[in-house]
């Protein structure tokens, strides 16, 4: 009943941050693809800062391979090293690290991206 009040307020063709953290109380397998197709990502930094830290929230609490192409939009777009930090973190727990984002990211600016991943120490 929650989840079926919950998607109808959270008009699936358009989730915005701060409703991110209702999808992290009812995720349901393969939830991923609604929420990649109703995400609208505010263009305020401020904004899409909170975005990302609840898009990162969301991937770390499902922690399911299937939420790879969300946790590729954090690491790709989060201005914060400590959201790109976790959901690094949450691939390579998963198995799910792109052969690509490892050689990258084993030269994050965040050391413990880097030493996760065997990259230098600086």
């Amino acid at each position: 009943r929650v989840r079926d009040l919950s998607l109808r307020a959270l008009k699936v063709e358009r989730i915005e941050y701060g409703s991110l953290a209702l999808w992290r109380a009812f995720y349901q397998p393969f939830d991923n693809r609604l929420i990649v197709a109703g995400l609208v990502l505010p263009e305020d930094l401020e904004r899409f800062h909170w975005a990302m830290l609840d898009l990162e929230g969301l991937c770390v609490h499902v922690g399911q391979p299937e939420c790879l192409p969300l946790m590729l939009l954090v690491y790709a777009h989060a201005p914060s090293s400590l959201c790109r930090s976790r959901v690094v973190q949450c691939m390579v727990e998963l198995g799910v690290t792109p052969e690509w984002l490892l050689a990258e990211a084993r030269f994050d600016a965040s050391d413990f991206t880097r030493e996760l991943l065997g990259g230098p120490k600086w």
